[in-house]
């Protein structure tokens, strides 16, 4: 929340929030319990599967805008 202030951007401070959300989650419950009840077995890595996917995929977001606004502007 501080970067995101510091940098003057939603973006990042909506993704801090989501993100502390989604760490809080994973470390109060266990994910692998809805994994198995859809018959996927993934054992104890799901927490870190989540969590890791969600950097991954918010990373590649963010870096794909920051390309975007970079070629628009001359």
């Amino acid at each position: 929340l501080v970067l995101a202030h510091w940098q003057r951007s939603g973006a990042v401070g909506i993704f801090a929030v989501l993100f502390l959300g989604l760490a809080v989650l994973v470390n109060l419950y266990d994910l692998a319990n809805l994994t198995g009840r859809i018959g996927i077995s993934t054992g104890n890595r799901t927490n870190i599967v989540v969590v890791g996917a969600a950097l991954v995929l918010a990373g590649a977001a963010f870096g794909l805008t920051d390309l975007a606004a970079r070629r628009r502007t001359p």
